[in-house]
């Protein structure tokens, strides 16, 4: 699952680091981030419940 939250954050630093030259690559970044921050939310909600399961 780390991995995947890595993979994750990689991505989100590509598309912050990403210069739009117009008004559709802007809205493409901040879509891909909404997405991306979406993810990753899931993605530590799991690995949070997962903990928790584990450690009862």
């Amino acid at each position: 699952m780390d991995e995947r939250i890595n993979e994750i954050l990689r991505l989100i630093d590509i598309q912050l680091a990403t210069v739009p030259d117009n008004p559709i690559e802007e809205s493409y970044k901040a879509r891909m981030l909404a997405n991306y921050v979406q993810a990753l939310n899931g993605l530590l909600t799991a690995q949070k419940s997962y903990k928790e399961e584990t450690n009862e």
